[in-house]
């Protein structure tokens, strides 16, 4: 049967706010343990942008025992009759992203945005795909947990579904937060309070953790499953004299899954020299597909 506090987690997640200063307790963090694990992570670069189409590289990185990594053109398109509903269209997915222009400013931003939750969409696909042929220990994924869209909450209940009958722990390692105590940073207001050199802290439905007595930041950290699986391993894996206290796989994906300037460079001069008098996207985007796929 499906582990009940999985899901409770997960709800959890979505309600986090701080609005006062609260009671917080500092633990020593579990000793460092070494557990089997899987690491995932994506990056997106602007190929091609107009009035209102844009096309995109994403591309996912996933190490566990073996590395995978992924790559795809996706095109953004505004909907012709919502200026705030932006379709995104890979290679072989499909979802409409509703976006508040009066926010974001114009359609380039809304694009970039849309783009981001369709990246994470792809992350949260291959976390699935890792669980269910792999045997690991620990999922981590680069951000948070919360899900934005309808195809991301379906993805990430999925996830949870098969990690709990696995017994997989689900970590999302957050780089910032915009949470606040008294308005100011959670992070540094903890770091001050602190006294130990190496803690985790629960708040509310996250942790706040310093992973090394040198690191100079803590980090927010959200976990579906074993709290001390996830703290250990995270304890062993933040060990790195480079950058003590940030988990060095996550370094190791961020590497391989960001688009470098000089890729971007090339694709972009590749796409235009290819597509020249053969790519015309229109507001429906059904042209697209054969120039992107033989490209």
């Amino acid at each position: 049967m499906i582990k009940q506090e999985f899901f409770e987690a997960l709800k959890e997640l979505k309600n986090d706010t701080v609005e006062h200063n609260e009671d917080i307790t500092f633990k020593e963090l579990p000793n460092p343990q070494k557990y089997s694990y899987c690491t995932i992570d994506g990056g997106s670069s602007e190929i091609f942008m107009s009035a209102s189409a844009g096309v995109f590289i994403v591309r996912i990185y996933a190490r566990h025992k073996k590395r995978e990594r992924s790559e795809e053109l996706a095109v953004a398109l505004q909907d012709k009759n919502d200026k705030n509903k932006i379709i995104i269209k890979g290679q072989k997915t499909r979802i409409n992203i509703t976006i508040n222009q009066q926010i974001t400013g114009d359609f380039v931003n809304s694009c970039t945005q849309a783009i981001g939750n369709y990246r994470k969409l792809r992350e949260l696909t291959k976390a699935l795909d890792i669980a269910k042929r792999e045997k690991v220990e620990i999922i981590i994924l680069d951000g948070n947990l919360e899900t934005r869209t309808r195809e991301e909450s379906k993805i990430m209940e999925e996830l949870v579904k098969e990690c709990a009958r696995k017994e997989t722990t689900i970590i999302g390692f957050c780089k910032s937060t915009t949470q606040t105590i008294n308005n100011k940073p959670l992070t540094k207001i903890m770091n001050e309070k602190a006294t130990l050199q190496k803690w985790f802290a629960k708040h509310k439905s996250s942790y706040i953790v310093k992973l090394h007595k040198q690191a100079k930041t803590p980090y927010k950290i959200e976990i579906i499953g074993n709290e001390e699986k996830a703290l250990s391993f995270l304890h062993w894996n933040a060990r790195d004299i480079a950058t003590p206290g940030y988990p060095y796989t996550l370094i190791d994906a961020d590497r391989h899954a960001q688009v470098s300037q000089k890729e971007k460079t090339r694709l972009k001069v590749l796409f235009h020299a290819y597509s020249k008098n053969k790519l015309k996207i229109d507001e429906e985007g059904v042209k697209y597909h054969e120039t992107i796929n033989r490209f």
